[in-house]
């Protein structure tokens, strides 16, 4: 071949290859073959693989229990035991969700309208927070302080009450009376100031809403049983306006604290063991213990002649020496060297024994784990023992 063949095949080629490039495609693009460190190694299997990832749905909504928007009262609490239940709902009228037994911290709502709504609590424990709607009926508030209720009721510190409606400021309640009390013509209701009301028991003298602090304590009779109850009136020779059954034991005899002395006509407290009721009665309803007076039981004054329950009476319901089981806190007295003087207060329902009649007081023979000083009597006012009963 000669050089100029040589050169004329040696042009073409270099032509062919110019047009070739000018028309190649780009080069593809190709992912990394390794995998990513934290992804599984890729399998040869040549069928189509299932998701190792499960797509997790949103949460579906869950409206806020929120408390009411018109508030008559906030009651707020602290400590509170297992005594103290809250059955919460979503709403009043539904069934309870949750019944909490305890909490640091209560914090009670009461809305203004009618007891249908019920009340919102808020409860606030260790482990958690909860709140919500307790029923009117399931909701119990108890006073804050002394007082009088519906003209009648000696509120205590742990009279029940469920609320009935609300206003701005102040609830209208309904009392939880004993079986064995009866109001006439009264309802056991009462409109109370928020300050008045609470979630928790509060510890208050219920005296204090009818004897001043620095008064004398009222002194304790016996009721005789000439009927089956007591009747109490709003005023001497007013209406009556309730009736207390009395204790129907041959050893029992009812009690009452005599507050004041007028023209035959005697203001006490009597009741049970949760109620008590203020009013007025007949002097010749109650007994006095030998060597009492209405002054001495008053300290203010009162009638010196006064008539004196037989001290067979007395003995029918305790006999020397037996052990009684008194229903009242009564005083204690003691006597040294031929001076008495008040030095404590029996509990109630705390049985001790009893001693011998001296003068218008019974000896206190034994209390437990009390000993008495030597030259020293333990004595009890006679009349109060009439709150006791003797016991085999």
């Amino acid at each position: 071949m000669t050089s100029s063949i040589r050169f004329a095949l040696a042009a073409a080629t270099a032509a062919l290859a110019g047009a070739c490039a000018a028309n190649r495609p780009p080069p593809l693009a190709f992912a990394s073959l390794h995998p990513r460190r934290d992804a599984p190694a890729s399998t040869t299997s040549s069928e189509p693989q299932a998701s190792h990832t499960t797509a997790v749905p949103p949460p579906e909504r869950a409206p806020i229990l929120a408390a009411p928007r018109d508030v008559a009262c906030e009651l707020r609490a602290d400590d509170l035991d297992s005594d103290t239940v809250f059955p919460l709902s979503f709403e009043a009228s539904k069934r309870p969700f949750a019944i909490v037994e305890a909490a640091e911290r209560a914090v009670v709502q009461i809305p203004i309208g009618d007891a249908s709504q019920g009340a919102w609590v808020q409860l606030d424990r260790e482990d958690a927070t909860l709140w919500g709607h307790v029923h009117a009926s399931r909701m119990t508030l108890l006073p804050a302080r002394s007082g009088i209720a519906a003209g009648v009721i000696l509120l205590q510190p742990d009279t029940k009450m469920t609320f009935l409606r609300a206003a701005q400021g102040k609830v209208t309640v309904s009392i939880a009376v004993e079986s064995k009390v009866h109001l006439k013509g009264l309802a056991a209701e009462a409109t109370l100031a928020c300050s008045e009301l609470a979630v928790a028991e509060v510890d208050f003298e219920p005296l204090d809403a009818v004897v001043p602090r620095a008064a004398p304590r009222p002194g304790i009779v016996g009721v005789a049983k000439r009927s089956g109850a007591l009747q109490l009136f709003a005023s001497p020779g007013g209406p009556s306006i309730a009736s207390i059954d009395l204790a129907s034991g041959p050893d029992e005899l009812t009690t009452a604290q005599v507050l004041e002395e007028r023209q035959g006509w005697v203001r006490v407290i009597a009741g049970g063991e949760s109620t008590q009721l203020v009013g007025w009665v007949p002097r010749a309803a109650l007994l006095l213990g030998g060597g009492e007076t209405w002054a001495s039981l008053i300290g203010t004054g009162g009638d010196p002649n006064a008539p004196t329950s037989a001290w067979g009476e007395l003995q029918s319901a305790l006999q020397g020496g037996s052990s009684a089981t008194c229903s009242w806190n009564g005083a204690l007295v003691a006597e040294q060297d031929g001076q008495k003087r008040t030095v404590g207060r029996l509990a109630a329902g705390h049985p001790f024994k009893t001693g011998d009649r001296i003068g218008g007081y019974v000896a206190v023979r034994e209390l437990d784990q009390v000993k008495t000083g030597e030259g020293t009597t333990l004595m009890a006012a006679a009349a109060h023992t009439y709150g006791c009963s003797a016991q085999p």
